[in-house]
């Protein structure tokens, strides 16, 4: 990996959720209508925000993203003099009946964070929101916010997506095997699922061959992410409204097959793969960023790296899984100019250095994370593709058994896709009518 090309990004704000290569047009400062200097608000932050009108300075929020609020709060008065704020936040299990019973009863909330959903769009809980993507500061987040239109109008807006999901790996064992480390295959375009599964064959150790290897090329936990890698999910939300049921596609059973290679390898580590990492027995691990946490002695021991997930021969680029949550503007808000000032200061501030080191320089600190670290996770953020991964809009999980298991037993794959096919139809229809 190239030393400091990470953190040269992570100084220009083109850091921790970065999507697209570069940001064309960056200027340093305030908003467009100059009421407030870069140097007296975010002063590493090199975008503006854009100019609002704004005539009401009362905003009620319901459930918005607490780690972003707090530095969200200080910009929505400074930038758009919107200084009288209302949040109310309740639990995950009832916030949709919460804002659904305050459309009915006409209790008027201002602008609403939660996942993506269908069916708000559908019954009318919510309205359009009028969002300028083509000025700066949406430009990195812009082109996966298509993924959310419907019939060419946007009802959700997300202000920044991460992908969180990378390959650990553990240096020590590679050098000992002479091995190159993921980071610099990536680096040359030769990190991808073969790499990965020559890899996990070469750092698969069976000395007494009792067939129990004493140490592991490979552990994933998460299964899933290797279909993302094809640029695929199995459900992909379509900009005229609609949604199409990918199970019978090629890229589902591209990553199913590959994912029974992996199995039949016998270099996986059948069970506990985050525990058996972070013990130190297994070379590479596929996880999320937070997966950190459990892997500190390693990391103290500087013996962690991390890189993209490797790209699917036949993609045309990497892909990888992308997440974040967003806003909807009720149905009767009346503040619609405080909601849009509230969608660009959340993209500011997520843009921000102040938000992102606040991220993990508590983790640096206590030896869970490294700038090293830091520098391959927002590398990985840099991938153009990004598949959308969000457990609200179509959660797969009742169905693991059938898509990865079954096909590890023997049962084909097109006879699994097509008995899940009509079984998932079902579930877009109820995504679709069930808030």
């Amino acid at each position: 990996m190239k030393k400091g090309r990470a953190m040269k990004r992570f100084s220009s704000l083109c850091g921790a959720l970065l999507l697209l290569a570069s940001l064309a047009g960056c200027q340093p400062g305030g908003t467009e209508s100059g009421t407030s200097s870069g140097a007296d608000t975010n002063p590493t932050t090199d975008l503006k925000l854009p100019k609002l009108e704004i005539t009401s300075k009362k905003l009620r929020f319901l459930n918005p993203n607490a780690g972003v609020m707090k530095f969200a709060e200080k910009y929505l008065k400074s930038e758009y003099g919107i200084d009288d704020l209302e949040i109310v936040n309740v639990g995950p299990t009832e916030q949709r009946t919460r804002f659904i019973n305050s459309v009915m009863s006409n209790e008027y909330f201002d602008i609403y964070w939660d996942t993506f959903s269908p069916a708000l769009i559908k019954n009318g809980y919510v309205q359009p929101i009028d969002v300028d993507m083509s000025v700066p500061l949406w430009s990195e987040v812009a082109a996966s916010n298509e993924q959310f239109l419907w019939n060419g109008q946007r009802y959700y807006v997300v202000p920044g997506f991460a992908k969180q999901i990378m390959v650990y790996y553990n240096k020590s064992m590679f050098d000992e095997a002479g091995e190159t480390y993921p980071t610099e295959l990536f680096d040359k375009g030769e990190w991808d699922w073969n790499k990965m599964l020559e890899l996990a064959e070469t750092l698969t150790i069976d000395s007494n061959r009792d067939g129990t290897p004493e140490q592991y090329g490979l552990a994933n936990e998460e299964q899933e992410h290797i279909l993302y890698t094809t640029g695929k999910h199995f459900v992909t939300f379509m900009p005229d409204g609609t949604a199409r049921n990918n199970i019978q596609s090629p890229e589902v059973a591209r990553a199913v097959a590959y994912q029974v290679e992996l199995l039949q390898s016998k270099t996986m580590v059948p069970s506990n793969a985050r525990q058996s990492f972070g013990e130190g027995s297994v070379a590479m691990c596929i996880g999320h960023r937070w997966y950190a946490s459990g892997y500190a002695k390693l990391i103290k021991a500087d013996e962690v790296g991390v890189a993209p997930l490797p790209r699917d021969p036949e993609a045309d680029k990497y892909y990888t899984a992308e997440e974040g949550g967003g806003f909807y503007v009720p149905k009767g808000a009346p503040n619609m100019e405080g909601a849009l000032a509230a969608c660009n200061v959340f993209c500011y501030v997520i843009r921000s250095d102040e938000y992102i080191r606040g991220t993990y320089e508590n983790d640096v600190e206590n030896g869970t994370w490294t700038e090293e670290l830091q520098e391959a996770y927002e590398l990985n953020n840099t991938l153009d593709g990004g598949v959308l991964r969000n457990w609200g809009v179509c959660n797969m999980g009742e169905h693991w058994g059938d898509i990865w298991s079954r096909p590890a037993s023997g049962e084909p794959w097109e006879t699994i896709a097509a008995e899940l096919a009509p079984k998932i139809d079902a579930k877009i229809k109820e995504l679709y009518t069930t808030a």
